[in-house]
């Protein structure tokens, strides 16, 4: 049906043009912007930390398969999504403090989701 294939490539573009918006909020932000303030610090370590340790925590109490377990952890430690600073926008926050938690937790994910798959491997 062609409004069901319309409606797949609308689809489809909700992700580039998510990050085509993030590419402009953050290319108009300068780098000398990020202060790792309390704030800042308590998000990424809510975000990385308090997240995937809470979610260890209930494991237990489920019976899952391992694969299904660890990947439950994984996504608790994955970093902010990328369509946070446009719901922000939506709704009159503040969509540029919103792009620049995404890239600083986008950035740590690089050290903490190494971290976390040697954790789940042992």
């Amino acid at each position: 049906m062609p409004i069901e294939a319309s409606f797949r490539y609308l689809g489809g573009m909700t992700t580039p043009l998510a990050m085509l918006f993030i590419g402009i909020a953050i290319s108009k932000a300068s780098w000398s912007e990020i202060k790792f303030d309390r704030e800042l610090t308590a998000a990424m370590v809510g975000r990385f930390v308090i997240c995937p340790l809470c979610v260890m925590v209930c494991l237990p109490f489920f019976a899952l398969p391992k694969l299904m377990s660890d990947v439950f952890v994984m996504q608790a430690a994955m970093p902010a999504m990328t369509n946070t600073s446009i719901v922000a926008k939506v709704y009159g926050g503040d969509y540029k403090y919103a792009a620049m938690l995404t890239v600083v937790s986008t950035l740590l994910a690089v050290i903490t989701t190494p971290f976390y798959m040697w954790v789940l491997r042992g």
